[in-house]
This record gives C-alpha cells, sequence and structure tokens, in this order.
C-alpha cells in the first residue's frame, strides 16, 4: 500500500468506508504537510487524568463549597468559581485535574498513542504535523515530547506572536500544567458562563485562529464526544468554507472512536467529518497512525 490514491476516487462518499483508501489519503496529506491534529479528553484517560465528570466531583470535594443538587458539570463548575477569586479558582482547578495521579515521565513514555503521535510530529521530508489543537487543560503531551528533545510551545491566550519552535500546541480552553513551576492560563473555558460566551455570534480571536488552522488542513481529531459546543459552532464554520469541500470531497477529517455503537457518528459526519472506528480504548490507533507514516514514505520512495 502507497499513498498514490487516485485521490478522485476519495470524493466518492463509499471510498472513505476502506481504511487503506483512507490511509493512503491522509498519508499524501502528511507529505503535503496539510494534517492537522486535535485532541480531546480520551487522549489523557490512558495516563490516569480524570473523566469531565470525575474532575467536577474533585472540584467539589477539594473547594469544600455546598453545591446544590442537580447541577451538570458545566454548572457546577460555575457555582463554584462564584464563590472563589479568579486565582484560587485556577489553583483548585489545577488541584483537581491531577488529584488523584502523579503523572511520571516514565509513565508517559509508556503510552503507545503518545509514541505514536509523535512520529507524525518528526520534522522529516515525509511530512510532519508542527500544530496541535487540545482541549484539553493538561500538558502531559508537551511534557512527552519535551523528554525527547522537541521544542514544544503551549499556547495559552489568542491573539499571540506565532512561536519559534519545533510544535506548537494550542490550548482554546486554557492551560494547567502539572509542572508546578510553569504558569497556568489566567483564565480557563470551564462554566456553563464560559461555554455560552466562547458560542456566541462574536468572533473571538480563539475561533478566528482555530477555524483558520481547521480549513486549511485535513484534521485527526482523537478523544473528541462532540459535546462541546464551542468546537461544534467551528466545525459548522469549517464545513461550510473548507477547501476540501469546494473541491468535491464529502469529508475534511475523520474522528477516531472506539465505539461501533457511537450515537454522535452522525453529528460528526454532518459536520464534513468521517468516524474511523477502532479497538476499545484506542487500542489498534497507534498501529493504525504508525501505517499512515509508513504508507508516506513508500509513496516518496515509489515517485523518486
Amino acid at each position: 500500500m502507497t499513498a498514490s490514491v487516485d485521490t478522485s476516487a476519495m470524493k466518492s462518499p463509499q471510498s472513505w468506508d476502506r481504511d487503506d483508501l483512507v490511509k493512503q489519503h491522509i498519508a499524501r496529506l502528511l507529505i503535503q504537510n496539510r494534517l492537522s491534529l486535535v485532541l480531546g479528553a480520551g487522549i489523557s484517560f490512558a495516563a490516569g487524568l480524570p473523566s469531565w465528570e470525575k474532575f467536577t466531583a474533585n472540584l467539589v470535594a477539594i473547594s469544600g463549597i455546598a453545591v446544590p443538587d442537580g447541577l451538570d458539570a458545566p454548572s457546577t463548575s460555575e457555582f463554584i468559581r462564584s464563590k472563589l477569586p479568579d486565582e484560587k479558582f485556577i489553583g483548585l482547578s489545577r488541584e483537581a485535574l491531577y488529584l488523584e495521579t502523579a503523572v511520571e515521565i516514565q509513565d508517559l513514555v509508556r503510552i503507545e498513542l503518545f509514541r505514536s503521535l509523535s512520529f507524525l510530529f518528526m520534522p522529516t521530508r515525509r511530512g510532519s504535523i508542527r500544530q496541535i489543537v487540545s482541549f484539553n487543560f493538561d500538558d502531559l503531551l508537551e511534557r512527552y515530547l519535551r523528554h525527547f528533545g522537541v521544542v514544544v510551545v503551549p499556547t495559552r491566550h489568542m491573539p499571540r506572536w506565532k512561536p519559534d519552535c519545533d510544535i506548537e500546541v494550542l490550548h482554546p480552553h486554557g492551560y494547567l500544567p502539572s509542572v508546578q513551576s510553569e504558569s497556568p492560563s489566567e483564565q480557563i473555558i470551564l462554566t456553563r458562563m464560559d461555554f455560552d460566551r466562547l458560542s456566541g455570534p462574536q468572533q473571538s480571536p480563539w475561533k478566528q485562529e482555530l477555524s483558520s488552522i481547521l480549513r486549511s488542513s485535513f484534521g485527526l481529531f482523537i478523544g473528541l464526544s462532540g459535546d462541546d459546543p464551542h468546537l461544534s459552532s467551528i466545525l459548522v464554520d469549517v464545513n461550510d468554507t473548507h477547501v476540501a469541500k469546494r473541491q468535491g470531497y464529502p469529508f475534511w477529517g475523520v474522528r477516531f472512536s472506539d465505539n461501533s455503537m457511537d450515537p454522535r457518528s452522525t453529528f460528526w459526519e454532518q459536520r464534513g467529518i468521517k468516524q474511523i472506528t477502532v479497538d476499545k480504548h484506542y487500542a489498534n490507533l497507534p498501529e493504525w497512525l504508525l501505517e499512515v507514516t509508513r504508507v508516506a514514505v513508500e509513496g516518496m520512495a515509489s515517485n523518486a
């Protein structure tokens, strides 16, 4: 299998049901440096970080604030935030994120998904990914890459100067690093009001930047459910204007799910993103991604 797939074949929705053709298509885009990576909470579960619900429960416990019954996670966070100064709330949120796991570098290097992703970031002639959008607060991927000598810059604020680095990790919802010597974001997107502000009609600097990145690249979406209203509004905008859609392709990205009966698949495909089903807990995703890099190398060799 090489990256010499007939690109016109991918204009047929049926072609996207074949893993071999999808891998060849993504490999060709990797060679052209046209891939972007978008990460959600599912990427950090392997390191022991909490789910959204567990994180909120941790926040309630360490804040010591009595929260009314019946509130969902964003509303619970909003109630706690209303009782605390911003700096105190940020500090407690950081503590809640890492409350039950001391993430050591030896734990991170054993995560196969991190290893396979790192191959996509390697600056080689077969192409690489230079920007990552992470809707997570944590710094685990940054720590992993730095351990192997990669210059990584987390972007906490927008607008910003373009960083001089190997990899930029954009954190549109904020940044709460596990390394205490590193400063957290001054604001994080956690409460119901935060999401309401982001999902409004105004074009925030973050929304402009993320839309610009995504509408000119092919997105690989990992660990995302689709429940985030901020991301959903960006996907709708991008789907209406993406260069691939103008060229007649039905999809401008793929989303990996470990649930073959995932009820959110229609949500993603209506926004131009094809769902790819992988094994439970993303067990075979590392090999899937490594195969893409191999196909890209073979494609370059066959064209040499």
